[in-house]
């Protein structure tokens, strides 16, 4: 009988990204995908490491998971795997494998190896290559991996390692696949995608945009993330000027206070932050911008969060991803004494998301009466460049339309 593999995916679209690829490359191998992890054979937990209440809820629904299968063997992936290795398989006794973010395309090895009954500790580094894959209207499209920055809060340098691209022609290629098969958008993804420089040709991130916009067929083009410290004048300029390229940037500021921001090692000061936000605006003038915050950060005064409080109101972020900080071993940061109490983490953390949902929500009704691009990735629901949600009754998956925006519901465009 054909054996069947589960895989549930925590954390970012990076994992979202590996974990369509160990699917894609056990589906290829005669392996059967199934949604139900009691009917599967090997059960796969695509990890996040990067804070610990993923983590807790990782190894919460790993354990309750292998109570519900007994007889399916469980392999651990992602970035988690590679913080732990070899301790995991002696916390869960029912754990087969542990197989980092850097050794995904070894997955086909790893479940034949862990159905003979094997254990398996893989938490070394391949290279990176494009697997042909069945093409949704949206593709996530990695560009490279791992990251230089070393944040003080940060694990990613530590789990997924030094950054490296992939050259510009295998990128090309894979796209090229995806137009071909019915993909309309790409999102490139990348720790630090304005960090790109292909080992080949030497092509920077801008150029990089620049021929993948030349494919045919492909609508839009998006991508994820780019560090403050790294944004080129260069890079407004294209946005503006190819239609192709989303209006839509997501620029983590992390902190609003100068004091927290050096001790985070981010490189660039809240006036820097401003300025190259208030640079978008002034020549996109219907661009969003999205960010990430943490809110708790070692030694952060009422004051310094005064000051995250005041940037997100002069920045006007159209979506905000905010975080309670919680310390990751190994980090310069853990070093810092955890002065925050938890019960202030959580005061700071709704005061952001409350703040951030008003302005979110005047954004978007600013949008009605405007007509906009929708790019449908489902029927009836889609995005605009902007990467705003819209609801049009009728539309089917795959149209691409142009729609004037008659109201806003609980942050939804209503065409």
């Amino acid at each position: 009988m054909t054996k069947k593999f589960y895989i549930k995916t925590f954390g970012c679209q990076m994992n979202v990204a590996d974990s369509r690829v160990m699917g894609e490359l056990l589906l290829k191998s005669g392996f059967e995908k199934t949604e139900d992890p009691s009917t599967a054979d090997v059960v796969i937990f695509n990890s996040c490491s990067v804070r610990k209440h993923a983590e807790d809820r990782l190894f919460s629904n790993l354990g309750l998971t292998m109570k519900k299968n007994p007889s399916a063997r469980f392999i651990l992936a992602g970035c988690t795997a590679q913080r732990f290795g070899e301790k995991l398989l002696k916390r869960f006794k029912k754990l087969s494998a542990v197989l980092g973010p850097g050794e995904i395309f070894k997955i086909e090895k790893v479940v034949r190896d862990v159905l003979e009954g094997k254990k398996v500790i893989a938490t070394g580094r391949t290279e990176y290559r494009f697997v042909e894959r069945r093409a949704d209207i949206s593709e996530n499209v990695v560009i490279g991996r791992g990251c230089n920055n070393f944040c003080s809060y940060c694990v990613v340098p530590f789990l997924r390692g030094r950054e490296e691209y992939r050259p510009s022609s295998d990128i090309l290629k894979e796209i090229s696949c995806l137009v071909e098969s019915g993909t309309k958008e790409v999102i490139l993804l990348g720790q630090n995608v304005n960090s790109y420089r292909d080992p080949e040709k030497g092509l920077n991130f801008c150029e990089l945009l620049d021929e993948i916009s030349k494919i045919k067929g492909l609508l839009r083009i998006r991508f994820l993330t780019s560090h403050p410290k790294d944004v080129p004048d260069e890079l407004v300029v294209l946005m503006k000027k190819n239609e192709k390229i989303a209006k839509h940037i997501h620029l983590p500021v992390q902190a609003g206070s100068n004091k927290i921001l050096k001790q985070m090692n981010r490189k660039y000061t809240r006036e820097k932050y401003i300025e190259i936000a208030q640079k978008f605006r002034s020549e996109i003038p219907d661009i969003a911008i999205t960010t990430d915050i943490i809110v708790g950060f070692p030694t952060e005064t009422e004051e310094d969060f005064f000051k995250t409080e005041d940037l997100v109101k002069k920045v006007k972020f159209d979506g905000i991803y905010v975080f309670k900080y919680s310390p990751r071993d190994g980090t310069s940061a853990s070093k810092l004494k955890d002065a925050v109490s938890e019960e202030e983490k959580q005061r700071r953390h709704k005061r952001i998301l409350d703040l951030a949902r008003k302005i979110s929500l005047a954004r978007r009704a600013s949008f009605v009466g405007k007509t906009c691009d929708v790019l449908f990735e489902k029927n009836e629901i889609g995005h605009n460049s902007q990467n705003f949600l819209v609801f049009k009754k009728g539309a089917k998956k795959g149209s691409f339309l142009k729609l004037e925006i008659k109201d806003v519901k609980n942050e939804m465009l209503l065409a």
